[in-house]
Order: structure tokens, then sequence, then C-alpha cells
């Protein structure tokens, strides 16, 4: 058989392939399906932008622009949670740089955006009051973050691994923290609770602590100089001292 393409396909045209039997001569004429070639977000030949979309929830979607590299989240209620590398975004994670979440989602699913490194920027709207576990974790571009003041739950592990995390504030609505929420990020410098907080605090270190500090939750691993426990202290959490 020998083909020979008679119309190239384009970004939005289908083309022609013509094959010819070089045995009994017959010949039969293929459709070359039109496709947009991609690099860097954008189609190198027409200049669209790379544009994909789907369900991450009930009725939450989701959307990435390859001309901004902007994951955008929307909808009302719950994300899904996901198993490693399962998150339908997942052929665009490695170069993600900014998410935004809208007004309305209320829970960050579990690994969400884990080990999305790219990202440098994220937008959490005050709808959300959960953030899942693992949901940030190794997000290593990831500098800084506001949690919104409607928070109540961290997950295990939810900014683990943050590497360039400088500091964070945890607003005086949020009930409960996960076990190494904040463990490896290496230049956090202060974790530091809102005063009206009932069920967490920190010290004028910005270490972690329960509200009595009874128990010690965390020690930023940027934290200069020598530390000494405060003598109510009780108990170490697990990942607590780790930087």
């Amino acid at each position: 058989v020998s083909s020979v393409i008679t119309k190239p396909a384009g970004c939005v045209t289908d083309g022609l392939c013509t094959h010819n039997c070089t045995i009994c001569g017959h010949v039969w004429t293929e459709v070359i399906p039109a496709e947009h070639f991609y690099a860097d977000g954008a189609c190198t030949v027409c200049g669209q932008s790379m544009i994909l979309e789907g369900t991450c929830g009930d009725s939450v979607r989701w959307r990435y622009d390859g001309a901004k590299r902007s994951l955008n989240i929307g909808g009302i209620g719950a994300m899904y949670d996901y198993a490693d590398e399962s998150v339908p975004w997942q052929d665009v994670a490695d170069i993600v740089q900014e998410i935004v979440i809208n007004d309305g989602v209320t829970y960050i699913g579990v690994t969400a955006f884990y080990a999305m490194t790219d990202v440098h920027s994220v937008s959490i709207p005050e709808s959300v009051t959960e953030i899942g576990d693992n949901a940030f974790g190794y997000c290593s571009g990831l500098k800084e973050i506001q949690l919104p003041e409607k928070l109540e739950t961290l997950g295990e592990g939810a900014f683990a691994y943050c590497h360039r995390l400088e500091d964070i504030i945890i607003p005086a609505s949020v009930t409960q923290i996960g076990i190494g929420a904040f463990q490896g990020c290496g230049n956090l410098s202060g974790i530091w609770v809102e005063e009206r907080n009932v069920f967490s605090s920190s010290d004028s270190h910005g270490a972690l602590f329960d509200r009595g500090q009874r128990n010690l939750l965390q020690v930023p691993a940027a934290m200069d100089g020598t530390y000494t426990l405060p003598y109510t202290v009780l108990s170490i959490g697990e990942f607590a001292l780790e930087g």
C-alpha cells in the first residue's frame, strides 16, 4: 500500500490521505482528524489557548486555561476526594501555575492539588470550610497562602512539604488541625493563630499548640535560634519537630 496526504489536516479542518493498494489497484481515502498542536499552553499553529474542563464534584466543575496556566474550580458544594495521580487535570498538573477556587465551593478534596510543583498562587474563597488531607502537599512553589475566615478543618498534611511557604495565619474559626499539616515546610518561619481561636494557639516564636499550650503541634522549620518549650507542654505531637 502506498499512501499520499492529499490535504493536510489543520487546527479546525480535517485532512485527507489517499491510499493505493499496489497489488489490486484499489484506491480509498481516509480522513485525518483536525488537531491542535499544543506547547506551553497554546497551539503552535493558530495560537489558540489549550482549554480543558470537566467535573470534580457533584455540583463542582474545573477548567484549565493553557494561556494563563490557570486551573479554575467553580460551583456549589464539595469537591471529590482523589487518590495519588487520579485528579482529572493530571495531564496538566505539572504546568499549572495558578489555582483559583471560586466562592460557593465548600470543601477542597483529598490530594486535589498534591505535588503540583509549579503552582505559585492559590486563591481560596470564604465559602471553604474544610481542606482535605494532603490537598496542597508538596506544592513546593507555593510561597504564601491566605486561609479563609470561615475555615474549620485543616486535614492531615494539608500543606506538608510546601518548601517555599514562609508563614501562615490560622483563622479563629479553625477547630481542627490534622497531624503534620505543615510538616517539612523548610522555609516556614511562623504559624500564627488568631487570638480569638479557642482550640489552638501560637507563642511569640510562631510555634503551634493547642489552646492551653499543653500539646506542641508544630515548630516552624525556619525558626531562628534555639527554642525552649513552655513549661506547660505535656506532649509533643507527631511530626511536630520535623522541618
